[in-house]
């Protein structure tokens, strides 16, 4: 997904035009950096603080005006170095320094696009030198949320979950974007119903980071995303989109991630799939069966008048083919462990393997060890 159609919805998206003052803030003079750069349209505005490194946005519909916490200390802006603003981009377009890797901040440049319809942010990241050297890089910071009633909507494991944000300490601190069910994470107010969504385009190498910031005696927390480096580099432009929504609460969100997952073909209805495959069918209704794959279980549960099941464990493909003749299906689940190194004549199995062939291999060059047996005999 990292080729994406950013550019053709950006090109689909009508110019906002940049503030005069943006236009001003293009030299690289210090009253230029003083100014602040705007982008409006008639569901958002976006305020964008060069000299403080803070974004504001406001959602008109909910009334409501979305900020960054101001830095805990005055040195210390959220983004250093602001050296230059472009309104040519669709928007804006700067350069600063960002995070710390290897003892340096990483330079991007970074576009904020606001088209003229809708209440979407897009927001890119990018660097001249993507075989640049990167740790974690904190992006832009949270916008928060002051209500007692603030939660975090997430697709993070198997189901949908909200997470309130005023608990102490938080449920979930971490999340990897490439281990999200969805990549998107949203802040919403439960009572109010207005929120936002931050939805990671280029998730593969990324995460979400939810901490607290103290603000006016309070501790707010709220999400951030991170990049995390591709072989160690920033590698390739990163992307997000910020949707708010006025009312809805963590449903309206949802439904943009929908809107957005339907646009970018990843959503494939069953009526299509069955067309492909018409056994998909034995899924609906199907209870998920562990702990017993062999074909007696099978015929004793197609005896008792059980039609569907999916069936999971290891058994031989002759007794799998008969299996799935009962009408069922059958799955055979793997898992990535520790192994023992293989002895003269033994085969491989769930607990030794080829070494070091088939161990997992670091980025420095060196197979990963796990730990020592018990009697310290083995590694």
């Amino acid at each position: 997904m990292r080729s994406l159609t950013l550019k053709s919805f950006l090109v689909a998206s009508a110019v906002v035009v940049v503030a005069a003052a943006a236009a001003r803030a293009a030299d690289d003079t210090p009253a230029a950096k003083q100014q602040r750069w705007s982008l409006e349209n008639e569901h958002l505005g976006v305020v964008l603080d060069p000299q403080s490194g803070t974004l504001t946005v406001t959602d008109k519909a909910a009334n409501h005006e979305w900020k960054q916490l101001p830095p805990a200390e005055k040195k210390e802006p959220r983004f250093r170095n602001v050296r230059a603003a472009d309104q040519s981009r669709q928007g804006i377009a700067f350069e600063a320094d960002f995070g710390w890797s290897q003892g340096k901040p990483t330079p991007l440049t970074v576009t904020l696009t606001l088209p003229e319809k809708g209440s979407d942010l897009v927001v890119e990241a990018d660097t001249a030198k993507r075989n640049a050297v990167i740790e974690y890089l904190p992006f832009l910071e949270p916008l928060v949320l002051d209500s007692p009633h603030a939660v975090l909507a997430v697709a993070d494991y198997s189901n949908g979950h909200l997470y309130p944000l005023s608990t102490k300490p938080l449920v979930h601190k971490w999340f990897s974007t490439s281990r999200l069910d969805m990549p998107w994470v949203g802040v919403c107010d439960l009572e109010k119903g207005f929120g936002y969504a931050i939805i990671v385009e280029t998730s593969d190498d990324g995460a979400v980071e939810v901490k607290p910031f103290k603000a006016g005696g309070k501790e707010l927390a709220a999400p951030r995303v991170l990049w995390t480096p591709c072989k160690k580099e920033f590698a390739y432009p990163r992307r997000l989109i910020y949707h708010f929504a006025p009312r809805g609460g963590y449903v309206a969100l949802a439904k943009r991630y929908r809107e957005y997952a339907r646009a970018h073909g990843l959503i494939v209805p069953f009526a299509e799939k069955l067309k492909k495959n018409a056994k998909i069918e034995r899924l609906f209704g199907a209870p998920d069966v562990w702990g017993n794959s062999s074909l007696k279980f099978a015929r004793e549960a197609k005896a008792a008048g059980i039609e569907k099941m999916l069936i999971h464990g290891r058994s031989s493909p002759k007794e799998m083919k008969a299996i799935n003749e009962l009408g069922y299906l059958t799955s055979e689940y793997d898992n990535y462990t520790d192994v023992f190194t293989l002895k003269p004549g033994q085969e491989v199995d769930a607990l030794h393997d080829r070494v070091p062939e088939n161990v997992v291999l670091k980025a420095d060059g060196q197979r990963m060890p796990p730990w020592l047996t018990f009697d310290k005999k083995e590694q």
